[in-house]
């Protein structure tokens, strides 16, 4: 989603599992979205630290 303008950027699920692996997907799947546009000035916000854990 993007915060300034509302617009979804993409959708992906259910998943099957926990909080946790659908909120790393969701990183890994921003992180891919903007490297494919080659935008490497983007925040991605999440609260979750295992998720962000599991990315760096």
């Amino acid at each position: 989603m993007d915060v300034w303008s509302g617009t979804e950027l993409f959708r992906f699920g259910p998943v099957a599992g926990s909080e946790n692996v659908a909120e790393f997907l969701a990183i890994v799947h921003a992180l891919a979205l903007l490297q494919k546009q080659r935008k490497d000035r983007v925040a991605i916000y999440c609260s979750n630290g295992i998720a962000q854990m599991w990315v760096r």
